[in-house]
């Protein structure tokens, strides 16, 4: 990979780590799981607009949560594996975390400077 493809897609990490945990916290797998499977009626379960709630999902399409449209949004392998409950694979927990942990990396500079920690 050459250096620039490379940088980018460090770059583009932080985004996708943000929403993946994102897609998680919301619960998004679970309800797409359960049958909602249009934007409108997701977005009154989540408690986010459709609007922006339709660009999200584009995204969660684009980095491999999700595939179909309005209507049919289904989830991926990749997806299935964001579901709570009794599921032994679920990596909901662990999305929720590194949601955490980016945000907290990007108080690096801030950490560097002052020593205050990038958990507050």
């Amino acid at each position: 990979m050459d250096p620039r493809q490379h940088l980018q897609q460090l770059l583009f990490g932080a985004a996708a780590t943000n929403a993946v945990s994102a897609f998680a916290d919301l619960g998004l797998a679970d309800h797409i799981a359960a049958g909602t499977r249009a934007v409108e009626p997701l977005a009154a379960a989540t408690g986010t607009r459709p609007d922006q709630l339709a660009r999200f999902l584009r995204y969660a399409a684009m980095i491999g949560l999700v595939h179909g449209t309005d209507g049919a949004i289904a989830l991926t392998p990749a997806g299935e594996l964001l579901r709570s409950g009794s599921l032994a694979e679920s990596m909901r927990p662990v999305a929720q975390m590194f949601g955490l942990f980016a945000n907290a990396w990007s108080e690096v500079p801030h950490s560097l400077r002052t020593r205050d920690s990038g958990y507050a």
